[in-house]
């Protein structure tokens, strides 16, 4: 309803809508995260403010990572970051970092995961984010409870 009634700029729906969709890849209704997507990709480029077309790649990129797609994973969360780094949305680019390096973990590539983590966490300390750092400390902890999207 937010993206109806607001537009993708909007200031609900720029503070929703990743939620929205992190929500539903939790859940495993990845139906919704779909239509989720598609109130975004289906607009013009120029009605999508940055920051969301930047969790668009992020949500897709989660999307296939759950639906073990991973040829749509590395490069959609790479993109992400790239686009975030760009914007200077250090909580946003936190958590895409975050995605990235448990995917890599999960993938035996722990060692290209550490410094993504290691950035990720002292932005979240800086920020005091307490449950996204208490994810970044889990990915590089495998033994504690799945740091998975």
């Amino acid at each position: 309803e937010g993206v109806e009634s607001q537009g993708a700029s909007g200031e609900g729906t720029r503070l929703t809508w990743a939620d929205a969709i992190g929500a539903a890849i939790e859940v495993r209704r990845l139906d919704d995260a779909d239509a989720l997507v598609a109130l975004l990709a289906e607009r013009p480029r120029g009605l999508v403010p940055p920051l969301l077309r930047a969790e668009l790649a992020r949500a897709r990129a989660l999307i296939a990572w759950v639906r073990d797609e991973p040829d749509g994973v590395e490069p959609g969360l790479r993109s992400a970051i790239d686009e975030l780094a760009a914007l200077g949305y250090p909580f946003w680019l936190a958590r895409a970092q975050i995605d990235l390096a448990a995917w890599l973990t999960e993938r035996g590539r722990s060692s290209e995961a550490a410094s993504l983590v290691d950035e990720a966490a002292g932005t979240l300390e800086r920020l005091g984010a307490a449950p996204a750092l208490a994810r970044a400390r889990r990915v590089m902890a495998p033994e504690a409870e799945p740091a998975t999207p």
